[in-house]
């Protein structure tokens, strides 16, 4: 296990490294980096709750992304900008705000631990707002589209419960305002209610093959190319 480095450690080893051509320094900082923000629906599934490899701080998200932006390493973006989406709607879900107050956390930036603020550069910003709106409508035909039928299997046991389930788990996601993080959740957090035993398997199956889809298509939604391609451009 390494020990945890603060993001300016971090950032002074990508820089010193590329630009004095300390492979090691580098590739330490990269391995950092890209074990925050993987490249495989399999490593972000590992991922722990809070970061391992840096050090935890108030703005950390938007000094990641400008730092990979700086250093062309553009295989960590996807990832980051699709948390970036998470955690400025977990923000407005526990302050009850506005669509509004959304957008704006994009804009304004973030406060660091010192009292500075930390933005994200236009580009980014409009990557983020375009990517929201693509990861809310796929989604609905991806990872939650077992929701969207009048009962999820042929065999269904019990259709009009299985239906009632998944009205009010639609309800609970697009209300009071539409969700758009839902597409990479794992199924043990789904509140599945008492869908029959026919119906689960088959809502978990495509489930399963709809998160596996939207991380497919998660460089696209936010502009970049696909992922065999975008880790070709890092630098």
């Amino acid at each position: 296990m390494r020990h945890i480095l603060s993001f300016p450690a971090v950032a002074a080893m990508l820089r010193l490294g590329s630009k004095y051509d300390f492979v090691q320094l580098r590739e330490e900082a990269l391995l950092r980096l890209r074990f925050e923000f993987p490249s495989t629906l399999q490593e972000w599934d590992r991922l722990p709750s809070e970061y391992t490899h840096i050090l935890e701080q108030k703005g950390i998200l938007f000094d990641i992304i400008n730092l990979a932006l700086e250093q062309g390493i553009v295989s960590i973006l996807p990832p980051a900008y699709y948390l970036c989406i998470e955690d400025i709607v977990s923000q407005v879900f526990k302050q009850y705000a506005s669509l509004k107050y959304q957008q704006n956390e994009i804009f304004l930036g973030e406060m660091r631990d010192d009292g500075s603020i930390t933005h994200l550069p236009p580009e980014t910003q409009r990557a983020c707002i375009l990517g929201k709106e693509k990861i809310l409508t796929e989604q609905a035909n991806a990872t939650l589209a077992w929701l969207d039928n009048e009962f999820i299997s042929d065999d269904c046991f019990n259709p009009k419960q299985c239906t009632n389930v998944c009205s009010g788990l639609l309800v609970s996601i697009y209300k009071p305002m539409p969700e758009p993080c839902r597409s990479l959740e794992k199924w043990e957090m789904v509140r599945k209610g008492l869908l029959c035993t026919i119906c689960r398997e088959e809502a978990e199956r495509i489930h399963e093959a709809g998160r596996q889809k939207m991380w497919d298509m998660m460089p696209q939604n936010f502009g970049f190319p696909p992922w065999t391609e975008l880790k070709k451009l890092d630098r």
